[in-house]
């Protein structure tokens, strides 16, 4: 089984980002309060918190993917539609048995402010029946939901990453940076990534 040293030389568990101290009194004789603390300080700095806006469809997956892979160690599902949140929590909290590590996954709702505190925040929200006539369909959309909680994240402190994955993406996460201010560097998109992905599918096909 591989096992990390802590800067303190204490052989330490790795738990879905978390490293899980095994009994320190009763293995290694470790009482001091201050060497516990420090121990205590370093585990916390490897915890991941990461928030999802927009807890449908898409928003749904990658709540799932980063479960499954074992990359979350709190996960916070914010999304305007309280029901389908609740719903979203509740099925994620039914199917942690079945994930690599355990992970605490909180309804948000709209209470933006509560995803300040995350390493990371995936933009998922999006009307998908709004790009059902056009590709474009969604533009004014996207952006207006940017609008109702970019800032108000950005005011309460958040000096994460952005990830936007919501469409038309290069227009979005633009929209991102300017109603966040926030450094360029710390606001990504997935761009092209999947209509790359469907090309070489086709070309696959076509050879």
């Amino acid at each position: 089984q591989i096992r990390y040293n802590s800067p303190l030389n204490v052989p330490l568990k790795p738990v879905n980002g978390i490293v899980v101290i095994q009994d320190l009194e009763r293995n290694y004789g470790i009482q001091d309060t201050v060497i516990l603390d420090e121990i205590k300080g370093w585990i916390m700095a490897l915890i991941s918190k990461i928030g999802i806006i927009g807890a449908n469809h898409v928003g749904a997956h990658v709540a799932n993917a980063l479960l499954y892979q074992g990359l979350v160690t709190e996960l916070f599902i914010s999304d305007t539609n309280e029901v389908l949140c609740k719903a979203q929590v509740n099925d994620l909290l039914d199917a942690m048995p079945f994930y690599p590590h355990p992970a605490r996954v909180y309804e948000v709702d709209d209470r933006y402010e509560e995803l300040a505190g995350c390493d990371i925040i995936v933009n998922a929200a999006g009307h998908i029946e709004a790009a059902a006539g056009s590709r474009d369909g969604e533009l004014f959309v996207t952006t207006d939901e940017a609008k109702k909680f970019a800032k108000r994240i950005a005011d309460a402190g958040f000096d994460g990453v952005w990830v936007n994955i919501a469409n038309p993406c290069d227009v979005v996460t633009t929209e991102l940076q300017y109603l966040t201010g926030a450094d360029p560097n710390k606001v990504i998109g997935s761009g092209t990534t999947l209509d790359s992905a469907r090309l070489r599918h086709a070309l696959s096909g076509a050879t």
